[in-house]
Parts: structure tokens; C-alpha cells; sequence
């Protein structure tokens, strides 16, 4: 009988993770749950309005060596986050200090695939962070759009042209508006 390798390994922890509904990352002990239908599909949103203790990071995870020829040709070594609002640039870390962040909100696809996007409210931007997996869960990327807030409280979505970003955007933010992440 054959060891598990590493990679099996982690792919299976990372959809053992994914059909679960995980609580939200760096959240406090006072968010707040709830499931959301929107036709045929159903949302888990988690809603933090802080404060929040720690910063946040935009989500990234490699199941084989980040230099390794696999992860090289599929541009993997230049990072596994996409700022959107520079042409979709890669880099390897993406953090907004705790600090400056107002609310969290998440939302995400209540399925078997790992597909969120997480909303980071500051004081003069909205940082949407989509979250997903690519080749086969070998990868977890993440897309960064920060997006101007106006003076009447509404956001600037234009930079986002992914349909489903712009579904659980919408979600969140109407979320988010309803209640203040208040129960």
C-alpha cells in the first residue's frame, strides 16, 4: 500500500475544507451567519463588524513546490494574486491592515468547489477579494479589486467583469447595508 503523496494530501484537505461551511477568516467573535437563495443558488455570507484583531490576507495556497517546472509554466511562481486594478499583475501577498479595516464580509457559494469573494471595507474603499481554485484545486487564487466608494455610500463595480464576483459583490453589499453585520 502507497503513502498518500503531499499533493493528494492537501487536495483533499483543501475539498474536505471547501463542503464545509468555514466560518470567516480573521472574524471576531461577533459575526454574523446566515444563508442567502438567489434563484437557483444558495450563499453562505458572514458578516464582522469588528473590531477586527488581525490583518487581512488575501488567501493563497500551492499544492506542489512554488518554483517547481509544474508552477512555473503555469505562471504560479509570479504569485497566486491578481490585482485587477493593475491589469491583473501578479504578486504574492496582499495585506490590509487590521487597523484600517471597518467590516468583512464573505460570501460564498454553498457547493463543493471553493468559490468566494470576501468584501474588506475601509474608510474610502471597498476591497473585493475573489477567492477560488485553479487546475484541478492545485491552486487557490486570489483576483483583488479595490473599488472607490462614493459620497452617497454607493460602489464603483465597473473594474469587476467576472458575472459571479459581481453576484456575491452584490450579495454582500446588501448584506452588509441590511444590518450593519448586526443579527
Amino acid at each position: 500500500m502507497h503513502a498518500p503523496n503531499r499533493t493528494g494530501v492537501l487536495l483533499a484537505a483543501r475539498l474536505l475544507a471547501s463542503l464545509v461551511a468555514l466560518p470567516l477568516q480573521h472574524a471576531s467573535a461577533s459575526a454574523v451567519e446566515k444563508r442567502v437563495q438567489v434563484e437557483n443558488d444558495e450563499f453562505l455570507v458572514s458578516c464582522d463588524a469588528g473590531p477586527i484583531a488581525t490583518d487581512y490576507t488575501a488567501e493563497t495556497e500551492s499544492g506542489v513546490k512554488p518554483n517547481g517546472k509544474y508552477a512555473t509554466q503555469r505562471g504560479a511562481n509570479k504569485g497566486l494574486i491578481s490585482l485587477m486594478d493593475q491589469g491583473g499583475r501578479k504578486t504574492k501577498t496582499f495585506v490590509v491592515p487590521h487597523q484600517q479595516i471597518l467590516a468583512l464580509v464573505q460570501v460564498k457559494l454553498d457547493a463543493t468547489i471553493l468559490e468566494r469573494t470576501d468584501l474588506v471595507f475601509t474608510a474610502k474603499t471597498l476591497i473585493a477579494v475573489h477567492v477560488s481554485t485553479a487546475n484541478a484545486g492545485i491552486f487557490t487564487e486570489s483576483e483583488v479589486y479595490p473599488l472607490p466608494v462614493g459620497a452617497n455610500g454607493e460602489v464603483e463595480k465597473s473594474l469587476v467583469r467576472n458575472e459571479d464576483v459581481v453576484q456575491m459583490l452584490t450579495i454582500g453589499l446588501a448584506s452588509y447595508r441590511e444590518n450593519k453585520c448586526t443579527p
